[in-house]
């Protein structure tokens, strides 16, 4: 497999992919980046209950062998919007080699409130398609801030206390 370079360019967004798989040395070497991609595009492909919109920003890589990739993702989602929140910003800074994802940084903005993720999730020598089974979750505990009042910042108030402003969407 050989694709040197894909460049679609659009009004909605930017799409550039390289790929390469070597049979000789069993080697692969991949990047797909998107710029400011309008993620309404995907409609076609994505079930009518499912359609979250937003705009994406992202660089993924992939390295390695079959056996064991390596890959790296670092990307911004903003402005989508799903049955349980709207997502304001969601951002990602990760990778995964050698049985190991690393998070370093995972945060995500909603109208509910901001999560900040950071860590690893370890299942050593698992590839990455049977990864999940039976990793083990080591991140540090993290505080969750709640949304910020418009009379001022209210990242201080415990969870408890926060009211959500407004009410969660139920399913269709």
């Amino acid at each position: 497999l050989d694709v040197p370079r894909l460049h679609l360019l659009s009004d909605q967004g930017v799409l550039l992919a390289a790929a390469r798989y070597s049979t000789a040395d069993s080697l692969l070497d991949g990047r797909l980046e998107v710029r400011d991609f309008d993620l309404n595009l995907l409609d076609p492909f994505l079930r009518e209950d499912f359609r979250p919109g937003g705009l994406a920003t992202a660089t993924v890589e992939v390295g390695g062998r079959p056996a064991a990739p390596e890959v790296s993702a670092e990307g911004e989602l903003v402005g989508a919007r799903f049955e349980v929140a709207d997502i304001d910003s969601l951002r990602l800074r990760a990778g995964f080699a050698d049985g190991v994802v690393h998070i370093d940084t995972l945060g995500l903005q909603t109208d509910y409130g901001d999560v900040l993720v950071r860590g690893d999730i370890v299942h050593d020598g698992a590839p990455l398609a049977g990864f999940w089974p039976g990793a083990a979750l080591d991140l540090p505990r993290r505080r969750v801030h709640p949304p910020r009042a418009s009379g001022g910042d209210d990242r201080r108030r415990p969870l408890a206390s926060r009211q959500p402003q407004r009410a969660p969407r139920h399913g269709r």
